[in-house]
């Protein structure tokens, strides 16, 4: 007997919200390296909690005010903290490869995403190179450091007097950069950039650009392609500062970073669907 869905049903089934991902129907998000960022007030990088399902750690602790909690969810980065990189996983984290800071077996296929959260910032009378920039970055790596995907903030002087005029958001990977343009450097304006992020496939070579929430460049993007993916694995996150960063009283604040991999995991929509259909057959 054939099943007809109601029209109702099908219309809901029409509506509901597609955007390009490299999820497919059936697949959810799924954190292996997840630092929420909750602990006591003046945790280092060595002591944050990871709720990732590897729970692997750093193993050089931040000193200062390169990048330390405040203990109300963030981690603070002063504009006066200096360059800094924290590698990871570290030497001791399980899956570490025992020499250096990377994992033993490199990931190199399935889903991934790279996602870091903002909690604020202000760069009023922030001090950069003339024409320079200050940056702050989280990134993935191969075996021979170069970034297959990374997430920057770059503080920047566009006319030429050595003073940040410019906050913006660059996303880096083996495809061409791209960039938000000028979301204001000051606290008022530390709504206009909430969140970054990086999901790619190696095995269907494509990759997408998110801020915000919302994709803005990608494999197959009208106006932003992207083109294929062309990385082969990563086995090492970074996290860090580079420039000057020689400005007391300025700051930035991280309300978390997290590496995902995609898991076969029904998404809600998919399981309302099996249950209604459950539901229909029953009442056959």
């Amino acid at each position: 007997m054939k099943l007809i869905l109601p029209t109702t049903l099908c219309a809901l089934l029409t509506a509901l919200p597609v955007s390009a991902s490299v999820l497919a129907v059936g697949e959810s998000w799924s954190g292996l390296e997840d630092f929420q960022l909750n602990d006591a007030s003046g945790t280092g990088t060595n002591g944050l909690s990871n709720t990732g399902t590897n729970g692997n750690s750093f193993d050089v602790n931040s000193q200062g005010g390169k990048f330390v909690t405040n203990g109300s969810g963030l981690a603070v980065t002063s504009g006066d903290a200096g360059s800094w990189t924290r590698f990871f996983p570290g030497n001791g984290s399980s899956g570490n490869d025992g020499q250096e800071d990377r994992y033993a077996t490199p990931y190199g296929t399935g889903k991934f995403r790279i996602e870091f959260v903002l909690g604020g910032y202000d760069f009023t009378n922030h001090a950069v190179a003339v024409n320079g920039q200050d940056q702050f970055e989280l990134n993935l790596r191969d075996g021979s450091n170069t970034v297959i995907a990374g997430l920057r903030l770059r503080i920047k002087d566009s006319d030429g007097n050595g003073l940040a005029d410019q906050f913006q958001t660059h996303h880096l990977g083996v495809n061409p950069d791209r960039f938000s343009g000028n979301l204001g450097v000051d606290s008022s304006a530390g709504s206009n950039i909430s969140s970054m992020a990086i999901e790619f496939d190696f095995d269907n070579d494509t990759i997408f650009y998110e801020r915000n929430g919302n994709i803005f460049a990608g494999t197959g993007v009208s106006g932003s392609d992207l083109g294929a993916f062309t990385a082969n694995n990563f086995n090492q996150l970074t996290i860090g500062s580079d420039g000057t960063w020689g400005t007391s009283g300025t700051f930035l604040n991280t309300d978390s970073f997290t590496l995902y991999t995609a898991v076969p995991e029904p998404s809600g929509a998919l399981l309302a669907l099996l249950g209604l259909l459950g539901l229909l057959h029953r009442r056959r």
